[in-house]
């Protein structure tokens, strides 16, 4: 009887403790108000137009010519890779382009010595022709003798093969500088294109926002060497969970929050949504685009979000930091605390929407 009885005491010590506690809690009361109906998103800030530049050369990084947080135009050099190589060839190129464009031109030495013996080689076979038609039409009259006749017919014949090959040879030459000027310029294109991989530059208007290799560092082809972005343009990656996916829609509107702006809010909708899961968290990549004011360009800012699907204009409330467990509430009741549980409907980041279990009149408790 007597443990009963301090059981009892005991029991009622405690409420009384819970009460007096309570009584200081911070209190409560349910109200109507709009609430809107979303599905919450973790994510990223990222800038558009984002691309890794890689090298396309071995060597040494010679020289970093912009840095973090820099701007940069389409064009602009980033790095300097060594590059001793390339430039002997690069020379070596030149000369070659320029020999065979002077060997292509109509100024060619080369051309223009061939036309000269072939312009006097057209003149002997006239002569040796004319002194052939007379050296025939005296013999045809036995006016001479064969002999002569014989060696102004094989001078004849010794000018027209001479005269025929020194053609083919002039076309031939003709075809090859022409060739040789159309190998020229392209060995000197892939000479050119292979020293411009000594100096990686950018192919957008933008920001630099990561640089992974410093001057004096080994570079292989294909490592990448910097990060870059618009400066700009800003998106988010959101991550939706595989349970509200279906609920998400394109063009959708989205409230966002920064973890380093807990009480500014930006705007945004849905602009692309990916088909594929991530197994690693059960959740599909949605991209947003904001639709007012947009966040200073920093890369990877962590976001909260709520993809907006519904709305309502009245609806009975409570703060969410009176709910515990996901569907309780302390309350006071004829002067103690109670927990009990109601059916909550909508969320957002401060209020619950309560469908049942509570009325105007009920006065809360935190827990």
């Amino acid at each position: 009887m007597k443990n009963q009885v301090k059981v009892l005491i005991g029991m009622a010590t405690l409420s009384s403790l819970i009460f007096a506690c309570s009584s200081k809690s911070e209190t409560d009361k349910p109200v109507y108000r709009a609430l809107t109906e979303a599905v919450y998103a973790s994510g990223n800030l990222y800038p558009e137009q984002e691309y890794k530049v890689y090298s396309l050369s071995d060597g040494v990084m010679l020289n970093q010519l912009v840095h973090e947080g820099d701007s940069v135009q389409p064009g602009d050099v980033l790095f300097l890779i060594d590059k001793e190589v390339d430039q002997s060839r690069m020379a070596a190129a030149s000369q070659a382009l320029q020999l065979a464009r002077e060997n292509a031109s109509s100024q060619s030495t080369l051309i223009q010595e061939l036309e000269n013996n072939l312009a006097t080689l057209e003149e002997k076979y006239k002569n040796d022709s004319l002194n052939f038609i007379r050296y025939k039409n005296l013999w045809a009259k036995k006016a001479i003798a064969q002999k002569a006749y014989e060696q102004a017919e094989l001078a004849y014949l010794a000018s027209k093969n001479d005269l025929a090959g020194l053609r083919q040879r002039l076309s031939r030459t003709r075809d090859q500088v022409k060739l040789d000027l159309a190998n020229a310029q392209s060995n000197y294109a892939a000479t050119a294109k292979s020293l411009s991989d000594h100096a990686p530059s950018s192919s957008i208007q933008g920001k630099l926002y990561e640089v992974y290799k410093e001057p004096g560092e080994l570079v292989r082809r294909g490592e990448p060497l910097a990060l870059l972005g618009s400066g700009t343009k800003m998106f988010v990656k959101l991550n939706v969970d595989e349970l509200d996916i279906t609920r998400v829609n394109i063009g959708q509107e989205v409230v966002i929050r920064f973890d380093i702006e807990q009480n500014k809010v930006y705007k945004a909708r849905i602009s692309k949504i990916y088909p594929k899961l991530n197994k690693a968290d059960q959740s599909f990549r949605v991209d947003a685009e904001f639709t007012g004011e947009a966040p200073q360009s920093l890369y990877g800012l962590t976001l909260e979000a709520n993809i907006i699907i519904a709305k309502k204009d009245k609806v009975l409330t409570i703060p969410r930091r009176y709910v515990f467990g996901g569907d309780s509430v302390m309350i006071k009741k004829d002067g103690e605390a109670n927990a009990i549980r109601i059916e909550t409907g909508l969320q957002d980041w401060d209020y619950v929407e309560v469908k049942s279990g509570l009325d105007e009149n009920t006065e809360l408790i935190v827990r």
